[in-house]
């Protein structure tokens, strides 16, 4: 199982009328005879073809015409990608990726699917949003040193002194 491919869908909004989809095969293996579909709300969207794909290769497909239905695509409650696909023994290999509302926010303009690389990011993301959040509802605070040109003006002297104690030490080591 180290070496077979394995295909996975990520899809991008590109400004608010055409939507791109990459196909990646990020296995091991090379991976054949792709046939990849695309369903929204069961209705096919999208239908390709590609004769083979290299571990890490990707394609990028953009649905054929733009998308003249934006506030129909919001609505959607389902896209389904439907891969079938042979490694180099000819071994008929396949898979379905759903993409459900829960998963996936169709204002924002990157989405990945199934990838716990993404997960984590997103986990990290919802993080720092509810961090933010909490900062600007007073619910967590932040302490801020501030600086008058005076107190800078003295640093500088401060670490102009201490560089020269240092250099005055080394002159008298050598």
């Amino acid at each position: 199982h180290e070496t077979r491919p394995v295909m996975y869908a990520f899809f991008q909004f590109i400004g608010p009328l055409y939507l791109k989809f990459k196909f990646q095969n990020v296995g091991k293996g090379v991976a054949k005879d792709i046939r990849a579909k695309v369903y929204f709300d069961g209705k096919e969207e999208i239908s390709w073809y590609w004769p083979s794909l290299n571990s890490d290769d990707r394609e990028i497909v953009y649905i054929p015409k733009p998308y003249d239905n934006w506030k129909g695509m919001l609505k959607v409650k389902e896209i389904r990608i439907v891969f079938t696909y042979q490694d180099l023994t000819g071994k008929e290999l396949g898979k379905e990726i759903s993409i459900l509302p829960k998963n996936f926010d169709l204002e924002k303009s990157q989405h990945a699917v199934e990838t716990p690389y993404m997960k984590e990011i997103v986990k990290k993301l919802e993080e720092i949003e509810k961090n933010i959040h909490h900062i600007s509802s007073g619910f967590n605070r932040i302490s801020v040193i501030t600086y008058t040109p005076e107190d800078i003006e003295n640093e500088h002297k401060e670490h102009l002194e201490r560089v020269g104690a240092i250099e005055a030490d080394e002159l008298k080591k050598d």
